[in-house]
């Protein structure tokens, strides 16, 4: 099956490898229909999000690529907004919605960084007890939209990431399954796709996407939604492991994804 639809992928003007135009050039050889640019948004006690004085330039050349290939593929231009970036986002077409940062004492410290700095956080900020670190996360993503106005909820278990290689705590303990329960009943009348996410598996860390299965059930019996996402960091892992997140998503019961278009969201088959 061909996918033809990405939107959560980066380029180098925060962390990707390529340019926005190469991204493109291979989107529209892979035949896609809909490419979103979704780079991360500005942070300023970070040195790979998208620097304020580099906005307008970003939009613009993106706003450029869409004439350039107006009628043969759709190119919208929308951001990857942290909970604690200040810019707005109605100056692009769409935000992804994340959680990178605990802020922990003075010290903004990273959810994805490596597994010695979540280890660190774990034993300085938390006393060594993985599951208030587990909950202290999903109460920020429970509190996203009170901080972002997103069109797409950003991979959910961001913590998750080097559990395959390195697991921390239990998935199946009553804390960590409550935390992340409240989370999706807090998202959930947002009305707002969660996205299953390949990025962990294209870099190397795992070999399933987030979010987890139980988790993904849980949404479906829920009314939930949900939108593939390769989280794209460099112009040859577009679409990236659809396949595996189309066979995840149709084992956890769901029959449809939406897309994003010029319109807004809508809703296809798997």
């Amino acid at each position: 099956m061909a996918f033809m639809y990405d939107y959560h992928l980066h380029t180098h003007y925060s962390d990707g490898k390529h340019s926005p135009a190469e991204v493109a050039e291979q989107a529209d050889r892979n035949g896609m229909k809909i490419l979103g640019f979704s780079d991360h948004s500005y942070l300023p006690f970070e040195e790979f999000s998208l620097p304020l004085e580099k906005q307008a330039i970003y939009r613009e050349e993106i706003a450029a690529l869409k004439e350039r290939y107006r009628g043969r593929m759709t190119i919208l231009c929308g951001i990857e907004k942290d909970y604690y970036s200040p810019i707005e986002e109605s100056e692009f077409d769409y935000a992804v919605g994340s959680v990178h940062y605990l802020l922990c004492g003075n010290e903004y410290r990273p959810i994805d960084l490596s597994p010695a700095s979540t280890e660190e956080t774990i034993q300085i900020y938390f006393g060594g007890d993985p599951y208030a670190y587990a909950e202290a996360y999903y109460r920020m993503i429970a509190d996203l939209f009170t901080r972002v106005k997103a069109d797409i909820i950003g991979h959910l278990d961001l913590l998750m990431k080097f559990h395959e290689k390195k697991p921390r705590w239990e998935t199946e303990h009553p804390r960590y399954r409550h935390a992340w329960k409240e989370a999706i009943e807090a998202l959930l009348p947002q009305e707002k796709p969660f996205e299953i996410n390949s990025g962990a598996i294209s870099r190397g860390w795992r070999e399933s996407p987030y979010p987890a299965p139980e988790m993904l059930r849980y949404i479906k019996a829920r009314g939930g939604r949900i939108i593939l996402s390769s989280d794209s960091h460099a112009k040859q892992t577009l679409c990236y492991q659809f396949e595996k997140e189309r066979a995840l998503a149709m084992a956890c019961g769901f029959t449809s994804q939406c897309i994003l278009t010029e319109d807004g969201l809508k809703e296809i088959a798997l």
